[in-house]
């Protein structure tokens, strides 16, 4: 079960990607967000928020995620030339607090999607270590049924 959520959410990040990035730019670190009705939504239900993030330099780079009412996942894919994504880092476990991490490439852009395990709605916070850039991505109700699964697969557990 988890692989196919992983899938959907990679779809998610993929057609956001597609469609451009949206909202307001800023590189302060940390974001709070709100996983709530009128969010986008996985196959089970559960509402996804999406980011779009640059590295700011070669090495690893990290995301937390927090929040007192929600069991959290994250997933990370980067945003390559040929509008393709690439799956890359995601939260191991479910939890209150939860953490991805990967090598990141200096410029590049990589796609954020977070969610709540079982359909939480609540608030959290995100702190982006070593990202810059950060943007928040409205909803794209363009994005194909395809893309959608292929991304969402990355948070389904």
């Amino acid at each position: 079960m988890k692989s196919g959520i992983h899938l959907v959410m990679l779809g998610v990040l993929l057609a956001a990607l597609l469609t451009g990035c949206g909202g307001n730019k800023s590189t302060d670190p940390s974001r709070a967000g709100r996983l709530e009705n009128g969010d986008r939504q996985l196959s089970d239900g559960s509402y996804v928020d999406i980011y779009m993030c640059r590295a700011t330099a070669n090495g690893n780079a990290s995301i937390d995620m927090s929040s007192p009412s929600l069991e959290c996942l994250i997933a990370v894919v980067r945003v390559n030339s040929d509008n393709t994504a690439t799956a890359v880092a995601s939260s191991n476990t479910a939890g209150p607090a939860v953490t991805a991490s990967w090598e990141a490439v200096k410029g590049q852009t990589y796609a954020v999607g977070v969610s709540g395990l079982h359909q939480q709605a609540g608030d959290y916070t995100l702190t982006f270590h070593d990202l810059d850039s950060i943007t928040t991505r409205a909803a794209a109700p363009d994005t194909s049924r395809n893309e959608f699964d292929a991304l969402a697969g990355m948070l389904k557990r």
